[in-house]
């Protein structure tokens, strides 16, 4: 397919402007899909980030509705196959914004791993700006695995989205949704904005 709008990183507003609600939650959702397929099949992406997922207008209209555009997630060159194992452990990891505590500190891949990386990707495109920005990676790491700060919503962030954002970071792998219930829970905060056009 063909990137004709660039990728997700490139549609961040630095934090100036109101939310769409609807076009977060329509690309959370394709997002939190593609994912689904993957872990369904036994594979997880490892390195899910703004800077890999790509936007296009291929498609019927109907999918990309009024944004003009729909997700998809690319670059798979750290994915990894799970087979008959809930976990990996591995020296390699991706976009460290985007990794949770065990993957920072023990090198350990899952399922889990991706819903995590969802999470602060839902984090940033309700915010526009860059997780952790500002930081050494070292720093990162450390506030991570440590547990000494979080990603922190606006007050007017809605409460649904927000909820399910955090439950994906949980700190704890075992705290956090599967890939099919997020899926569940976007569509549902979907159905229930106020206009087709979110806010």
């Amino acid at each position: 397919d063909a990137v004709e709008r660039g990728w997700l990183r490139d549609m961040q507003s630095g934090g100036q402007g109101r939310p769409n609600m609807s076009a977060i939650l329509q690309t959370a959702y394709e997002v939190a899909s593609a994912l689904n397929y993957l872990h369904s099949h036994g594979v997880v992406h490892g390195d899910l980030s703004a800077w890999n997922v790509l936007l296009t207008s291929q498609g019927t209209p109907a999918s990309g509705g009024h944004r003009g555009f729909i997700a998809k997630v690319a670059d798979f060159g750290l994915s990894r196959c799970l087979e008959e194992v809930m976990a990996i452990q591995t020296r390699t990891y991706g976009t460290i914004t985007h990794q949770p505590p065990e993957t920072l500190s023990q090198g350990i891949v899952s399922r889990e791993t991706d819903t995590y990386s969802l999470g602060v990707l839902m984090w940033q495109m309700y915010t526009g700006k860059r997780p952790w920005h500002g930081m050494t990676h070292g720093q990162i790491i450390m506030t991570v695995v440590e547990g000494s700060k979080s990603l922190e919503f606006p007050p007017e962030t809605p409460e649904g989205f927000m909820a399910l954002a955090m439950v994906c970071m949980a700190p704890a792998a075992s705290d956090r949704p599967n890939m099919q219930t997020v899926c569940k829970v976007l569509q549902a905060l979907r159905n229930a904005l106020p206009n087709p056009k979110g806010r």
